[in-house]
């Protein structure tokens, strides 16, 4: 489709170059094309280019012979792995021989894992697809993923991670670095066909769009102006305009309304942006981007952190991204009854009926 799909390919064939016969004879119509102005478009694609293409795919596949992996010298294995957002690919080599390839599709579920989570899957399947091989042996892990290198000084794990790490553990391997170019085992997660089609896909445009500000909550904030003073004072209202019963303020392109001081609405507006089912619960910086589409009002950064920090579902359902709090402390034994009183709130209780 592109150049840098072609040279994608000719990485991955030049790789084991010195197992093709005849290699520069076959690969010049492709490598012709990565010069400098010569792959313009597609109609530099010529018979020619299309023949060395499907010799240059027949011999990877048919000519590359795997190599039997030798015991009896040390065991020196270099796994390359890496994981795309439809699968994970790996090679096992041993002296730059392949001995071995694998690669596996993501299910549903992992294809949401985070990128980290997503490489560290691509080598415990290597693993598990070749512990024959590598269970017991020291052999050298290559990836292009940088922070699993620094796997092992993490300090929290998730289950998940736990559980991948407890079958790591089995395995004398190194961690290693290799940057993504020159990886070969991105052509076996990456898939150039796919990302075509995404990029082709047609972008559908919204027809209509619907007001954030409904007709109650519009009656809301002109009943709350009229019992805040402060919009009865000249000075504070003169970089204002009305419109409408509602007092607006304009940055540059933007226009806001400006919400009086009513704790309630103000909360009642934080709720619509955070808890609607489309809105995914954001943070409290998100949250800030969000409301300040519309509206405006002193404060609304500390508000819409005490929100956050006070939503039930956040706090049962977000993991906590700080540092660890650290070990559990015992408290001192009391030397009679009542001496000491120790005390919890029981929040977010179903709402009683009558």
């Amino acid at each position: 489709q592109n150049l840098q799909e072609l040279r994608k390919f000719l990485g991955l064939t030049n790789y084991f170059r010195k197992f093709i016969k005849q290699y520069s004879v076959l690969a010049p119509p492709l490598t012709n094309l990565t010069r400098k102005g010569a792959f313009i478009s597609l109609e530099s694609w010529t018979s020619e280019c299309q023949q060395a293409f499907e010799e240059l795919k027949r011999v990877v596949a048919d000519d590359i012979t795997l190599a039997f992996p030798d015991h009896s010298l040390p065991f020196l294995v270099e796994l390359f792995s890496d994981a795309s957002i439809y699968g994970s690919g790996a090679v096992l080599l041993q002296e730059g021989r392949p001995i071995a390839f694998t690669s596996k599709k993501f299910s549903g579920a992992e294809t949401r894992y985070t990128t980290g989570e997503q490489e560290l899957l691509a080598v415990i399947h290597a693993l598990k697809e070749w512990r024959c091989y590598l269970e017991g042996r020291p052999f050298t892990l290559k990836t292009d993923h940088k922070p699993l290198t620094f796997l092992q000084s993490v300090p929290t794990l998730n289950r998940r991670q736990a559980r991948w790490m407890e079958f790591l553990a089995r395995f004398d391997c190194v961690w290693e670095h290799i940057a993504g170019r020159i990886n070969i085992a991105d052509a076996l997660s990456r898939h150039p066909s796919l990302h075509a089609a995404i990029l082709a896909a047609p972008v559908l445009r919204p027809r209509s769009t619907e007001s954030p500000l409904s007709v109650d909550l519009a009656k809301r904030l002109k009943t709350a102006y009229a019992s805040d003073p402060w919009f009865a004072t000249p000075e504070n209202v003169e970089s204002l305009r009305r419109q409408n019963g509602l007092w607006l303020q304009t940055e540059g392109s933007v226009t806001r309304i400006v919400v009086p001081n009513d704790n309630v609405l103000r909360r009642d507006i934080l709720a619509c942006f955070h808890e609607d089912p489309l809105a995914g619960h954001p943070g409290s910086t998100r949250l800030v981007e969000l409301v300040r589409r519309s509206f405006w009002w002193p404060r609304l950064v500390t508000d819409a952190e005490n929100f956050v920090r006070t939503c039930s579902s956040c706090q049962r359902n977000k993991a906590l991204s700080g540092k660890g709090r650290g070990l559990l402390q015992p408290l001192p034994v009391p030397d009679a009854p009542w001496e000491s009183v120790s005390m919890d709130f029981v929040v977010a209780l179903p709402k009683t009926e009558g």
